[in-house]
């Protein structure tokens, strides 16, 4: 079966999109012979199925947040990871700024972002100020890194 992108099969979007949690985009693409913008665009796709496949759970403990290298250059976007499932829950924005960090708080909802206990991000303060103002009762952010 063909991709949605109509240039692979589904099952090597997958492949690479599981190579992608392992090691870099440029490193899946030399692996693989493909160009930096075909795995971007392979593994973007493979979290959104993945997202699609598996809607989060209601409610949140523990998130963390990172952006991503959306295109060569300073263009980003933020992904938001359920770290009690290990695995993203959100992936937006058009960089890395507070309203960028504010969509993903949109999206979960107010009900929602009360059951935040945790955040794990980086010391990017967009990140942190926004958290802190949307998630007022999450008292313990922690500045580091994670990998799902």
């Amino acid at each position: 079966m063909l991709a949605k992108s109509a240039r692979f099969t589904q099952r090597f979007e997958d492949h690479i999109g599981r190579l992608s949690r392992e090691m870099t985009i440029k490193r899946v693409a030399e692996l693989n012979y493909l160009s930096w913008d075909q795995v971007c665009r392979m593994e973007k796709c493979y979290m959104r199925r993945l997202l699609e496949q598996h809607p989060p759970s209601q409610s949140l403990r523990t998130i963390g947040i990172d952006e991503i290298s959306v295109r060569k250059g300073h263009t980003y976007a933020i992904v938001v990871a359920d770290l009690d499932q290990r695995r993203p829950i959100w992936l937006g924005g058009q960089g890395r700024t507070e309203q960028d960090m504010q969509l993903f708080f949109d999206t979960m909802g107010l009900d929602r972002c009360k059951t935040i206990e945790l955040a794990v991000m980086d010391m990017w303060k967009p990140f942190r100020k926004v958290t802190l103002s949307r998630a007022p009762q999450c008292p313990n952010l922690s500045m580091t890194s994670f990998t799902l």
